[in-house]
């Protein structure tokens, strides 16, 4: 039998009640162990890097591309929207293909149609065709919305309960380590080499994701959660027709039932961050585009520098966080409501920034806030949701933080290009806007969000046995 791990939420459990103390706060040969011991991790964790690096590289190009084409804050914010629309129109299918079938597969035909979309790239880095361009960054990110509500839902079954926080942060720290990675070199090789480069490097970590994924078991849940995944289930033959129907239907049905109310409202937060983090990328855009926040009189060059400052800010808030807190709801809501003010505090150093240092401190701050909630967030809702709702709670999630993210993106796009608002006054706004959102969150927190009262169900994950990697591949 595979091994089962159970978690009653009762008053007491650490896993949403009070702190459980020191043990919680993980130290680097705890992530040093998950990483040797865990090889299922290993993949999925080398997965999501081989297409970051990419992926940032692909957005460093994408962006030099509008520049190049008049630069206009609509036109930047229009790359930002395509690269967010997706997932907010897929999330009840993505959602129920996550929760339904083999997460490993999933994963695999996300990469393999990403693969072939980020070479067509190569056609726009010619013809410099805007059109082309937001259409393929459309298809791109509309495969990857299969990818992420997959890869996340799998770690519970991967991971066991004790290093599900440990695995969490690795997550965030693998992607803000490439978004340093992936943007630095984006911007030299757009600089020295061309678009074409960019564009082929990024298909070729698509290529090499798939090599990771393909180590993996196949991911599905226990029979149970799988039929409970497809109410209504029978042994009749369905058409692809009437199951695309039925997961539409269905998929997001279950998760408005009361036990569910609770990490619903958690699958907000990404969404109340991103509504002021959003507009960060159109403004990086812009400061890299006046000379006196250029290094080198290099537009490429310090646009890929800025980003690097936010993956550095990425990496290093939730490592100084997990010394701090732990992985008790409690912790965790305090971590995020102190990240969601460090936003304020990142945009606060560009209000008043002077040169591109300041530009950076500012991108360093507001980095590590935004990591802080991300991760922090992430792991409240696994620890909150059952497995078997857990695809569709990401989707969920993922579809409400583009939703606002986009909204957010445009109007600040469209203001700055009417000129009525400066790119420092924006600047300020967003940073009252983080403050007013750290004072909701922590109102909530104190009294919606401050205990688990009474017993509540109990619930059973069943994991993948490490030495099933070598099988079903």
């Amino acid at each position: 039998a595979e091994p089962r791990w159970e978690w009653e939420q009762d008053e007491g459990d650490p896993a949403l009640g009070e702190s459980s103390g020191a043990e919680d706060k993980a130290g680097l040969g705890d992530y040093l162990g998950l990483l040797t011991q865990n090889k299922a991790f290993l993949a999925i964790l080398l997965a999501e890097i081989m297409q970051q690096i990419g992926g940032w590289m692909n957005l460093i190009a994408t962006l030099k591309i509008v520049e190049d084409q008049g630069g206009s804050a609509i036109a930047i914010a229009g790359v930002h929207f395509l690269r967010q629309f997706p997932p907010s129109v897929l999330f009840p299918l993505a959602g129920y293909i996550a929760d339904a079938f083999d997460k490993r597969t999933v994963m695999m035909m996300s990469s393999l149609v990403s693969a072939v979309t980020a070479l067509s790239f190569v056609i726009v880095a010619e013809n410099r065709s805007l059109p082309l361009l937001y259409i393929l960054i459309c298809i791109k990110n509309s495969s990857a919305s299969f990818f992420d509500p997959a890869r996340r839902s799998a770690l519970p079954l991967i991971v066991e309960k004790g290093k599900l926080g440990l695995a969490v942060t690795l997550d965030g720290m693998a992607w803000s380590s490439m978004l340093a990675l992936g943007s630095s070199i984006g911007g030299i090789v757009t600089s020295k080499l061309g678009l074409r480069d960019c564009f082929i490097l990024d298909a070729f970590g698509y290529v090499m994701s798939m090599v990771c994924l393909f180590f993996l078991p196949r991911l599905k849940g226990s029979p149970e959660e799988r039929t409970q995944a497809e109410p209504g289930r029978d042994d009749q033959p369905r058409s692809l027709r009437t199951r695309v129907r039925h997961a539409l239907r269905e998929g997001m049905a279950s998760i408005t039932e009361k036990e569910n109310r609770e990490p619903l409202a958690f699958a907000t937060l990404k969404g109340s961050g991103g509504l002021v983090w959003a507009p960060a990328d159109v403004l990086n855009v812009m400061w890299s585009s006046l000379a006196k926040y250029q290094l080198f009189g290099d537009q490429p060059l310090t646009l890929g520098v800025y980003f690097s400052f936010t993956g550095l800010g990425c990496l290093l808030g939730p490592l100084v966080f997990n010394r701090m807190y732990g992985n008790s709801k409690k912790d965790l809501l305090n971590a995020i409501v102190i990240g969601i003010s460090f936003l304020g505090f990142g945009y606060l150093a560009w209000t008043f920034s002077f040169n591109v240092w300041m530009v950076n401190l500012g991108n360093f701050l507001r980095a590590c806030g935004s990591s802080i909630v991300w991760i922090r967030s992430t792991l409240l809702l696994q620890l909150t949701c059952q497995q078997k709702y857990l695809g569709r709670m990401f989707a969920i999630e993922n579809a409400f933080v583009t939703i606002v993210s986009s909204i957010s993106v445009f109007v600040a796009g469209y203001v700055l290009d009417l000129g009525s608002v400066s790119l420092k006054l924006m600047c300020f706004i967003l940073s009252i806007g983080s403050f007013l959102l750290t004072a909701l969150w922590a109102y909530l927190k104190a009294s919606r969000f401050s205990s688990s009262k009474g017993k509540r169900r109990e619930w059973s994950y069943e994991m993948v046995e490490s030495r099933e990697l070598d099988c079903d591949a």
